[in-house]
């Protein structure tokens, strides 16, 4: 449809180029370079809101998990896998940073990963507050739940 338009467009501005066929003419060039980045731009703000809106879910599982006896690794292996069906952008997260704690060599590294990914402020504070846990071997448990708590309360406010 679109190749016969533009082809019908350019021989009729080839016989009588009237301003609107020239307008028309012009405006495809403008929408190739704009419409991908508005559609990218709007894309990446679903996928940002879905992460956001997924997060406590996923705090509140990775405490069960870690509570059940997993490691925080694995804890993020088995969230990812539950949260496949219900919140795929979240386990994409998961398993991407799952990824990443298995190839870097520091936790903080793919914290800061995660955090790059995702430019959240409720990731950032998740982030940080795991990378304290993890560098003042505090409680795991305790840090993510009061992080879920904090983000639910955020989400009613």
């Amino acid at each position: 449809m679109a190749p016969a338009l533009i082809a019908w467009l350019f021989g009729a501005a080839a016989v009588s180029p009237t301003p609107a066929v020239l307008l028309t003419l012009a405006a495809f060039p403008v929408a190739g370079w704009l419409l991908p980045n508005l559609v990218g731009r709007a894309l990446l703000k679903r996928r940002t809101n879905m992460i956001e809106i997924a997060l406590p879910d996923a705090l509140e599982l990775l405490v069960v998990c870690v509570e059940a006896g997993l490691s925080l690794e694995d804890a993020i292996t088995r969230a990812a896998a539950e949260l496949r069906s219900s919140r795929p952008e979240m386990a994409e997260e998961l398993d991407h940073m799952s990824a990443d704690l298995r190839i870097l060599p520091s936790w903080d590294q793919a914290l800061q990963n995660l955090a790059a990914r995702i430019d959240l402020p409720s990731i950032h504070s998740v982030v940080t507050t795991l990378g304290q846990t993890m560098r003042y071997s505090t409680p795991l448990v305790q840090a993510l739940r009061v992080a879920a708590a904090d983000l639910r309360n955020e989400s009613l406010i």
